[in-house]
């Protein structure tokens, strides 16, 4: 079911883009990630299917919601 992870800056941004996408019908869950493995030091994430990572990425982006990196095989 997932296979990707959307990294965030803080747990409120990953909360606030998990509560929105759950409403639009999308599966996703909270996770903490290690900052080391991110470009930008992002602690937190949502669980995606990587297949669907594009398509969220733009609702996050017209929604208005920042998000980091897509780490693949995350989960």
């Amino acid at each position: 079911m997932y296979g990707c992870i959307l990294t965030f800056r803080s747990q409120t941004a990953a909360a606030k883009a998990a509560r929105y996408l759950k409403k639009t019908g999308i599966p996703v869950r909270i996770v903490s990630v290690d900052p080391s493995v991110t470009a930008k030091g992002c602690g937190w994430g949502i669980t995606v299917e990587c297949e669907s990572a594009n398509g969220i990425k733009i609702k996050l982006d017209e929604k208005g919601i920042p998000y980091g990196e897509v780490l693949s095989g995350g989960i």
